[in-house]
């Protein structure tokens, strides 16, 4: 797993990323941009395309909108508009099938220059704070509103060994309207469904993330040792794939701690 070490001011910064073998490329990401009143950081996801998705440029549709979305947010603007703007981009709606058109996952933090935080997530990436060593999930809902969810889970319970075509119908019926949603990707809706949240201090440790990295407050406090064996883990523990599940999924991780 690649790692890169910085720091930023009275910050260190650690960034771990690995790609999981699979049949589109990914673009998962990250972006830490310094700025006059603060610093942005970001993690970025994209949203694996279904075999009708349009390409760009002989780029796959995923990895566009990542790259999209992370142009975005290096405009000096609040978190949500440049995600506003992104989706503006993204957001084809003469792709009838909603999960077909290109779209990202994103998390993002901004630390103000009065020591204020401001997260904003769309979809499934993670932000963690810890401070005194007690991590806790910023936006610790899941991503689809709890009925959603629980149809989705009790389907692919049901169907184990659905094919993708038979899942992307039946995700396709469950999810096409953004009603089910919390949180949904940049690209998939006209207008897209964002959470915020903020802090009045910044803590000892921030953590944004791709879920790929399957975290958990207990992970946390041994992150390093985590992400070595994570992979280990996945092949120990994962058994025969059911439908939509991904047993060796890219990994993001960015955390920053005062040092």
């Amino acid at each position: 797993m690649e790692r890169y070490e910085s720091r930023i001011g009275v910050y260190d910064l650690s960034v771990w990323s690995e790609r999981a073998p699979k049949p589109h490329a990914s673009q998962d990401g990250w972006l830490v941009d310094p700025r006059e009143n603060g610093l942005r950081l970001a993690v970025l996801d994209d949203c694996t395309p279904m075999d009708s998705s349009v390409r760009h440029a002989g780029v796959d549709g995923g990895a566009w909108a990542a790259a999209v979305v992370r142009a975005a947010l290096l405009v000096w603007q609040p978190a949500d508009r440049c995600l506003v703007a992104a989706n503006r981009l993204l957001c084809d709606e003469t792709v009838r099938v909603s999960q077909a058109r290109n779209q990202a996952a994103a998390v993002v933090a901004d630390l103000g220059s009065d020591g204020e935080l401001w997260f904003c997530r769309a979809h499934d990436c993670e932000a963690w704070i810890s401070d005194a060593g007690v991590w806790r999930e910023v936006f610790p809902h899941n991503k689809l509103q709890t009925e959603a969810l629980a149809r989705y889970e009790a389907w692919k319970a049901a169907h184990p060994r659905a094919s993708n075509e038979q899942l992307q119908t039946f995700e396709e019926e469950l999810l096409g309207q953004p009603e089910v949603w919390h949180t949904t990707a940049i690209g998939r809706f006209s207008e897209p469904l964002l959470e915020w949240a903020d802090l009045p201090v910044v803590p000892e440790k921030l953590v944004l993330a791709y879920d790929g990295a399957r975290l958990t407050a207990e992970r946390l406090t041994d992150l390093d040792g985590w992400l070595a064996r994570l992979r280990d883990w996945e092949r120990a523990t994962i058994g025969a794939q059911v439908a939509g599940d991904k047993p060796h999924d890219d990994v993001t991780v960015l955390r920053l701690q005062r040092r």
